[in-house]
């Protein structure tokens, strides 16, 4: 291969990938610009949004800098402080509002008394319902929308000022100098920017690499009194990880304090497993069944093997994580999309234990799903309506979901790569709620903590059930009802789905309580945080925030893709049939150790691994080193080839 031709090649693949990226940016943006639209009329006509709401005493100003930074003036103004365009101009010498995440952070930095969160790409009903609760709380609400600058629509900051739904008005106060009163349709339709396909294509570029985003408001709060060492520890963990969103709520001798948005619903993993333990605790306590029952008993035909001999695992054992099963995806495959806790049982029937059950706490989800499918067996109803009539209710938690939630608003997950969170949406299964597909929001979970502390009077029933499990949790290590021991009478437990992470923990003693919600799977990370968080309460000194392995990998697999990517030009370009061989060596070896070690690693098939789990950068590292090494191979053909030619000749 000539120079000539390794040129037309290694341009024609720098061309080839941005052309790519931006495919795949427009067609994720047609996703979620669709999502967004839903009908919101009938939200409307709820007597909630009757009567007008709004904010009084914010001035309009014309820019003179920039949009993002005239808000902040106008914000300022209005909340009694002295910050202007050009104090800001002043203090970085140029504009860092351009983005929505940028202006997130500056209005954090500025205003230090409130905390403001972004939302993008809500539908308009839940635009609607946040905007209106928080004029009603007497907060105005910057947003990106449409509006006119002169004769020129642009795409900018403004304040929403008012709302009154019943007259069809919302109002805005533009930093051009104007009020602006516009129908709900308009304004909705402009936050949309429905314009979008009249717009430059540089301004449709910046939609499609999130630049700017749709249906975008920033919610302004007031903090209260919040611990300044619990705030520097989230903002490690964010720094760490990239997470977007982050959500912590501390209980400290009756005293709760939210950090992040307290209603918006996260997946909380395996936190779920103490809901469904407390339920099976309830039927107990109830007398229709017993520790002691065989998983038999009421699964009929269900079997399990230790060696050659059938073994019977106790309601008992799937407490306490002795059944003898373990969390290995090829050993005891998770339910597929649209199978039931039934059919999925039958389908890990017959399997061979790991251990015989009673003897070796073994960590697997089977165990809890297990436990939902006998919750079913036993009520005869659904575990979601079990949980939801029979736990959730009773308990007051509102705003806790079995499965995918039927109201609410929720933070969207996450999943790392080349040390980015892009959103990532996966399907909740039904049979695997149980063991770790609640929804909760922080709100929720100070209750739930309190409950467990013995700080929230419950029907009785409630209570004996949390007493029998807290008795089964008295040495360090023990696990129980979904809750596990650790020292200084501390009782926790994490969670981890492939696009969220939590962690809750407590102790009795000290009255002391953490929860922490994230949309990121870096459930080391997050534990960490949750632990620094909870010593921080107790007066202890741990400010560290652990990477998780995700993380780690996210590095090292952004570190092959940058050198693949070097590698690749090199081989194009070279003739060193010797420099080609090494290379192809290398390489395989390192491919062949990937696809070898990494299902051994975390048990579970290379598929699952890389579409689900992985960050987005294992995947893109490997397809470049699998090219890198098809590329190499197809060279050293064509040099041995043209070697071949010139003896011959």
């Amino acid at each position: 291969m000539n120079k000539k031709k390794a040129v037309l090649i290694i341009l024609s693949i720098i061309i080839l990938i941005p052309i790519v990226l931006t495919g795949a940016g427009f067609l994720n943006l047609n996703i979620k610009s669709k999502k967004i639209n839903d009908d919101y009329h009938e939200l409307l006509k709820n007597n909630k949004y009757n009567e007008a709401v709004s904010v009084e005493g914010v001035e309009v100003i014309t820019q003179d800098v920039s949009c993002g930074y005239a808000v902040i003036e106008m914000f300022s103004a209005w909340c009694g402080s002295n910050i202007t365009e050009e104090t800001l101009y002043n203090e970085y010498g140029k504009v860092v509002t351009s983005t929505g995440d940028s202006f997130c952070k500056e209005m954090n930095k500025q205003f230090p008394q409130y905390e403001t969160f972004m939302y993008k790409y809500l539908t308009n009903s839940e635009m609607i319902d946040l905007i209106y609760e928080s004029l009603s709380d007497g907060m105005p609400v910057p947003i990106e929308w449409a509006a006119k600058m002169g004769d020129e629509w642009t795409l900018h900051y403004s304040l929403v000022v008012g709302m009154d739904i019943s007259n069809d008005t919302v109002t805005v106060a533009n930093p051009y100098g104007y009020l602006e009163n516009v129908s709900i349709d308009e304004f909705l339709a402009r936050t949309r920017f429905d314009a979008y396909e009249n717009m430059p294509l540089f301004l449709k570029m910046g939609f499609a690499f999130t630049v700017f985003e749709k249906n975008t408001i920033f919610v302004i709060m007031s903090k209260d009194n919040p611990n300044e060492e619990v705030l520097a520890l989230v903002n490690d963990f964010q720094n760490l990880t990239s997470c977007s969103d982050v959500s912590v709520v501390t209980y400290e001798n009756g005293e709760v304090l939210y950090y992040g948005d307290r209603d918006s619903l996260y997946q909380i993993g395996s936190m779920t497993k103490a809901f469904t333990g407390l339920a099976i605790e309830k039927l107990v306590i109830e007398g229709k069944i017993s520790p002691d029952d065989y998983v038999s008993d009421y699964v009929e035909d269900f079997e399990a093997y230790f060696g050659d001999q059938k073994q019977g695992i106790t309601i008992q054992n799937l407490l306490e994580q002795k059944s003898g099963f373990t969390n290995s995806e090829k050993d005891y495959p998770s339910a597929s999309e649209g199978i039931s806790l039934d059919e999925w049982a039958k389908s890990i029937s017959g399997k061979d234990l790991k251990y015989q059950p009673g003897t070796t706490y073994a960590y697997s989800n089977v165990n809890y799903n297990l436990l939902g499918l006998i919750i079913e067996r036993v009520t005869g109803i659904s575990f979601k309506d079990y949980m939801e009539n029979e736990i959730l209710t009773p308990l007051g938690l509102s705003h806790t979901f079995a499965g995918e939630p039927d109201a609410g608003r929720v933070t969207e997950g996450s999943r790392i790569g080349y040390k980015h969170a892009f959103d990532y949406a996966v399907p909740v299964r039904e049979a695997s709620i149980p063991a770790g597909y609640f929804y909760s929001n922080t709100e929720d979970m100070a209750r739930w903590m309190s409950i467990w502390m013995g700080e929230e009077e419950v029907p009785e029933v409630y209570s004996k059930a949390i007493e029998a499990s807290k008795k089964q949790l008295s040495n360090v290590g023990d696990y129980y009802s979904g809750w596990e021991y650790f020292p200084s009478d501390t009782i926790g437990h994490s969670g981890g789905t492939p696009n969220y992470s939590s962690r809750m923990v407590f102790s009795d003693d000290a009255k002391i309580g953490v929860c922490v919600l994230t949309n990121l799977n870096v459930a080391a990370s997050t534990d960490s945080l949750c632990n620094a968080i909870f010593d921080t309460l107790k007066g202890q000194n741990n400010k560290k925030i652990r990477y998780d392995v995700w993380t780690v990998f996210d590095c090292i697999f952004t570190l092959i893709s940058v050198i693949g990517i070097f590698v690749l030009a090199f081989v194009l370009t070279t003739k060193k049939r010797a420099s080609l061989l090494v290379s192809d060596i290398v390489l395989s070896i390192l491919f062949i150790l990937i696809l070898i070690l990494f299902p051994i690693i975390f048990s579970a098939g290379l598929k699952d691994i890389l579409l689900t789990w992985a960050p987005i950068s294992m995947t893109g590292g490997i397809i470049i080193l699998g090219l890198n090494i098809l590329v190499i191979n197809v060279k050293l053909l064509t040099v041995k080839k043209h070697a071949s030619n010139y003896k011959a000749g």
